[in-house]
């Protein structure tokens, strides 16, 4: 079996004055081992259990006022406090799951609204106030497995 030989390179090192020559020195290196190839990583398959989407959560509006950001404007209702925080900046928030007759700004100021990315469009959110029907709702229209 043929042995690699070491590689050697030339540097130039600088005099200790200025009337001398620049050294030339001779530096050996050594050639690095070869890696292993990498081994895959294994997975383990799941049967039956719970799949879920993974969403980005926004900040939560209690009574109105964004739960980052608090109160911006003393001076406006809080009903209207999440409109001028940096999250729901000019949107009109609702409950995605409340039926049409009940008033939003009535849902907003009563209930925790939980705000999140739609799982499959990157364009919408999703909205669930904190009663126990939108609650189940958002949770079966979500669950991917039983």
């Amino acid at each position: 079996m043929a042995s690699k030989k070491p590689s050697a390179t030339v540097r130039l090192v600088a005099p200790e004055t200025d009337k001398t020559e620049p050294k030339a020195e001779v530096v050996v290196q050594e050639a690095a081992p070869p890696s292993p190839p990498p081994v895959p990583v294994r997975r383990i398959e799941r049967q039956g259990g719970k799949a879920e989407p993974y969403v980005h959560k926004y900040p939560e509006i209690r009574g109105g006022v964004c739960e980052y950001h608090g109160t911006m404007d003393p001076n406006l209702p809080s009903q209207y406090q999440y409109k001028l925080c940096d999250h729901f900046r000019g949107e009109q928030m609702r409950c995605s799951y409340c039926p049409e007759s009940k008033d939003p700004d009535e849902v907003i100021n009563q209930t925790i609204l939980h705000v999140y990315d739609h799982p499959t469009d990157p364009l919408l959110k999703v909205a669930v106030c904190s009663t126990y029907e939108c609650n189940k709702k958002h949770q079966e229209r979500f669950q991917m497995s039983a």
